[in-house]
């Protein structure tokens, strides 16, 4: 399922733009929604998602967000933070500066939560 939705809202004004890829457990019913959850409270807006269930045991969701300046560095240590997320890949598309972040957090990551 991909979905692009130019009704989703204004967009941010000076907001950094990040290109996000998360592997979620299969098994769980509401990773997804978490996720989503997650960046909604954040003020984050998503303007681009794809999700596709049960990929190599795994299920995988790539999103493209836009997250205001202040806190667009922490958006992967959120994620990756939630239960039944693997792992997070994040790309600032501006910037072009790629990220991975395994389950796994580091003082620095935890700053953020």
């Amino acid at each position: 399922m991909t979905s692009k939705s130019p009704s989703a809202g204004p967009r941010i004004v000076g907001a950094a733009e990040l290109a996000l890829t998360m592997t979620l457990r299969a098994e769980s019913p509401t990773a997804l929604a978490r996720a989503i959850a997650v960046l909604q409270r954040r003020c984050c807006r998503i303007t681009r998602i794809d999700y596709r269930a049960g990929v190599g045991g795994h299920d995988r969701l790539a999103l493209r967000v836009q997250a205001p300046p202040a806190h667009a560095h922490c958006v992967p240590s959120w994620l990756s933070a939630l239960v039944d997320v693997q792992q997070v890949t994040s790309r600032d598309c501006g910037a072009g500066l790629d990220r991975t972040r395994p389950r796994q957090q580091s003082p620095m990551a935890r700053a953020c939560l």
